[in-house]
């Protein structure tokens, strides 16, 4: 395995962990909110799992042109809203799985409402101030299983396997590469979503 598919097992690892909350069954529709490095690599397993349709929404349209697959559907958040898309596509009915995987802010009762009578909700973002907000009345009357993920848990060696026997390309995340020295720039750029930057990785000659 090359160092850079090392340096990024740990958001594969979160989105091997999420699917696994989701109890993903063939044939499922989902949607994905969220298409940074971790929403992307959801993006991939679901794919793998035979998923249809698939939603992702995102508000910046450079990461949505890497969903362009068979069966995707992406969203821009900022010029339509995505629940009322998902639900004219599958006529009021949502979908089977909703995760969420952008900023755990608006997006978990949008999760919320595009879900189906019944459906599974995962939580994947983190929210900037430690709370996490939706209406009661909506999980509570399609009586929805929401689960919440931590980290990537224990998925190392499955998320390995998916890198080395090429099921899984990380490489094509990485939008943006700076040599250690430049450090501070690289999380600037980072930090402001600037020159349509997916994933940053620094990289040192230094051999350790």
């Amino acid at each position: 395995m090359d160092d850079l598919s090392a340096a990024l097992l740990e958001p594969l690892g979160i989105a091997v962990h999420a699917v696994g909350l989701a109890r993903l069954l063939v044939g499922d529709s989902v949607a994905i909110l969220g298409a940074g490095g971790i929403g992307l690599s959801i993006l991939e397993l679901v794919k793998l799992s035979g998923a249809q349709p698939i939603y992702i929404s995102d508000k910046f349209p450079w990461r949505l042109d890497q969903t362009v697959f068979p069966n995707v559907v992406a969203i821009n958040c900022d010029e339509v809203d995505p629940v009322q898309t998902v639900m004219d596509s599958t006529d009021g009915k949502g979908v089977d799985v909703v995760i969420e995987a952008a900023w755990a802010d608006r997006s978990v009762q949008q999760a919320a409402e595009m879900a189906r009578m019944g459906g599974r909700l995962v939580i994947v973002g983190i929210s900037n101030d430690d709370t996490l907000v939706f209406n009661h009345s909506t999980v509570r009357r399609k009586g929805l299983t929401i689960r919440i993920a931590r980290r990537m848990k224990h998925t190392y060696p499955r998320s390995m396997k998916l890198v080395q026997n090429g099921t899984v390309n990380l490489s094509k995340l990485v939008s943006h590469r700076f040599p250690l020295e430049k450090t501070p720039q690289a999380f600037a750029l980072n930090a402001a979503y600037e020159d349509n930057v997916i994933k940053v990785v620094i990289e040192s000659q230094r051999q350790f």
